[in-house]
């Protein structure tokens, strides 16, 4: 488990933790349309700066059924 910071604000929840020498930043969008955020940099440098997907996958099949 590494330390972690959380921030929220009236439309995200932003976490931001790093691993190593990269340190990674994702925000979630609280409402509104299905997104985010992740940002990932290490020593400085912006490795990936990119919006997450605004899918959402169909769910069926994916539950364990008895």
């Amino acid at each position: 488990m590494v330390e972690s910071q959380t921030n929220e604000t009236a439309d995200q929840v932003r976490l931001a933790f790093a691993v190593g020498a990269r340190s990674y930043v994702i925000s979630l969008n609280k409402r509104g349309d299905v997104g985010g955020q992740i940002r990932i940099t290490e020593a400085g440098k912006l490795l990936v700066d990119r919006a997450l997907t605004r899918a959402v996958m169909p769910q069926s099949g994916l539950a364990l059924t008895p």
